[in-house]
């Protein structure tokens, strides 16, 4: 299963408004487990770069700057950082299908696939998008049914 680090949190918040119970309920809660790993992992990724291109006082600290919608870090090569930032959230996260999590990703997969709603315009899109990226679990029996 792969998507991308920019959709990792609106993957996770789909998931987690999906009405489940029991083990499918508990399935999802062990792959958004999983997935926020990934997200603490882009966080301290995206600090990093922050700490490269940021400018700092005489003391080592991130200078601030104040804007309309509030304070920033002041960036010293606005461009360079926005374009590593850029492939930073363009990475690839790729979730192996393992035997230990094949019960969890067949659950989950069946659950998105038939989570029953109705979607329209923007929803309608991302969902198209969570099915795209949840259809690529196969393990070699479902395949053969």
């Amino acid at each position: 299963m792969k998507l991308y680090n920019y959709e990792l949190a609106d993957f996770i918040e789909f998931l987690f408004h999906l009405k489940l119970i029991d083990k499918d309920s508990r399935m999802r809660s062990r792959l958004i487990k999983l997935l926020t790993e990934y997200v603490r992992r882009l966080q301290s990724e995206y600090n990093e770069l922050l700490e490269h291109y940021a400018e700092k006082d005489e003391q080592g600290k991130l200078v601030y700057e104040e804007r309309e919608e509030g304070a920033r870090v002041s960036i010293r090569q606005p461009e360079a950082f926005q374009k590593a930032n850029q492939q930073l959230l363009e990475e690839e996260v790729v979730i192996d299908q393992t035997d230990e999590r094949k019960e969890m990703l067949l659950i989950v997969k069946e659950a998105v696939l038939n989570c029953g709603i109705v979607f329209e315009g923007v929803e309608a899109a991302r969902y198209s998008r969570w099915c795209e990226i949840i259809e690529e679990i196969h393990y070699k029996e479902e395949m053969s049914v």
